[in-house]
């Protein structure tokens, strides 16, 4: 429970950077994903591995990497959609 906190916090932490990093830029937001996506089948394994060694159980590991891995992947499509959405700022000289 306390490593779901922690990387929850993680996440939103990385959000609100690119957020911050964006400044309504459509291409930052859609690398954004493609980098959550790729990195969720690592979280995935990393996660799995490390859960079933320290608790020695495949099934707590399978749901944890699932866990961490899906919410990866569920941000990831939220990046999308909102880089869809963003309109691209348009340079005012006023």
């Amino acid at each position: 429970m306390n490593s779901l906190v922690i990387f929850l916090l993680v996440l939103f932490t990385l959000n609100v950077f690119v957020i911050f990093l964006s400044r309504l830029n459509r291409l930052v937001w859609i690398m954004t994903g493609v980098i959550f996506i790729i990195s969720s089948p690592i979280v995935l394994v990393l996660t799995m591995n490390n859960v079933s060694r320290n608790v020695g159980d495949g099934i707590a590991g399978a749901v944890a990497g699932l866990t961490f891995g899906g919410l990866l992947i569920a941000n990831a499509i939220i990046l999308f959609i909102v880089a869809f959405f963003v309109r691209k700022k348009k340079n005012k000289l006023v």
